[in-house]
């Protein structure tokens, strides 16, 4: 038996808001680029999608699967998404994540951390 109720780590971040931006209100325009960080030692999966503000649209960035291995623990990097042609909307970035853990009769829920951004 395995006891962990760690949290897995989740770091999200809009590049287009940490390298030298001046003005964090700034619509964004062409590119937004997800820079993300994930782990735990008993990760089932993660994944990132860019939703619009009030729809169901969404769209994914990376996914990442256990896909059966154990020493899954998560990953980490950045993925640019090009936004010309998306409506001028507010929009969210989430970064979830779900543990391969349970108590015997169910496991954690999905945690995650989001962003948000203005497409002009």
């Amino acid at each position: 038996m395995i006891i962990n109720n760690a949290n897995t780590l989740l770091w999200l971040e809009l590049d287009e808001f940490v390298s030298g931006a001046v003005n964090l209100c700034k619509p964004i325009t062409t590119t937004v680029t997800a820079k993300y960080t994930v782990d735990h030692p008993h990760l089932d999966w993660y994944r990132v999608v860019i939703e619009k503000q009030g729809t169901n649209q969404a769209t994914p960035v990376p996914t990442q699967n256990y896909g059966g291995s154990l020493a899954f623990r998560g990953g980490n990097g950045s993925a640019a998404t090009n936004v010309t042609a998306w409506d001028a909307c507010s929009y969210l970035v989430i970064l979830s994540a779900h543990r391969r853990l349970t108590n015997g009769y169910a496991g954690p829920s999905n945690e995650w951390v989001y962003r948000t951004f203005c497409k002009s």
